[in-house]
């Protein structure tokens, strides 16, 4: 006579329930970011147009060195970025615009973005020549 052992609804459980929770996780996580990010509220706009031949790399600097990257722009094309709530009204923060060859790029004085400014960077052939405007 043969013993098998049948295994227990609750034995199969603590084999299947952790990897079913990792991959729901892994698979979910990710969307409920970008649902808190689309939640952030947005209240002020940097327009980017890049002049420059290489694209470049967009980020914004707080005063205590926190870095934002926001993204890339491709060359001779605009950009339009929504600046997250909490960099708008946070005093001496610069807007770094680097190409991806790595040459120079710009780097603006320090400024406090207000609720609904926009603020316009035209980085130009020669990144240091790029100029920033805000309405």
């Amino acid at each position: 006579m043969s013993t098998h052992r049948i295994p227990t609804v609750a034995s199969l459980l603590s084999l299947v329930l952790p990897v079913w929770l990792s991959a729901a996780t892994a698979i979910h996580l990710p969307r409920l970011a970008r649902k808190a990010a689309a939640a952030r509220a947005v209240e002020a706009t940097l327009n980017v147009t890049n002049n420059n031949p290489q694209p470049v790399s967009v980020v914004v600097i707080t005063a205590d060195g926190e870095q934002y990257p926001l993204g890339e722009v491709s060359r001779q094309r605009t950009q339009v970025f929504d600046l997250p709530s909490d960099l708008v009204g946070s005093p001496n923060v610069t807007i770094l615009a680097d190409p991806l060859d790595h040459f120079t790029g710009f780097k603006s004085e320090p400024l406090t973005l207000e609720p609904g400014q926009t603020a316009d960077l035209v980085v130009e052939r020669a990144a240091t020549h790029s100029h920033l405007t805000v309405d």
